[in-house]
C-alpha cells in the first residue's frame, strides 16, 4: 500500500490527476479502472501503476485483487 499511497502523491505533484485504489476487492479494482478510464478520456498522457500481486497461466497475466482465493 505504501508503494500505491507514494506513487499516488508523486503523480499529483506533477499535477495529475490519479485514482487510486488500495486493498481493492475485484469489484472495487474494476471501479477504479471505470473511473481512471472515465478521467483519462481524451488526455494526452495516462499511465496506470500497479502495486500488488499479479500470476501468469498459459501465456495470459492477472492481477490478483485483495479478495481473491486461489485454488491453482
Amino acid at each position: 500500500m505504501n508503494d500505491a499511497d507514494d506513487m499516488a502523491t508523486a503523480l499529483r505533484g506533477l499535477g495529475y490527476a490519479t485514482t487510486l485504489v488500495t486493498d481493492g476487492s475485484l469489484d472495487a479494482m474494476n471501479e477504479g479502472l471505470r473511473q481512471f478510464l472515465r478521467d483519462a478520456d481524451g488526455a494526452s498522457a495516462a499511465t496506470i501503476f500497479y502495486a500488488g500481486h499479479g500470476v501468469q497461466g498459459n501465456g495470459k497475466n492477472f492481477l490478483i485483487p485483495g479478495d481473491a482465493v486461489v485454488r491453482d
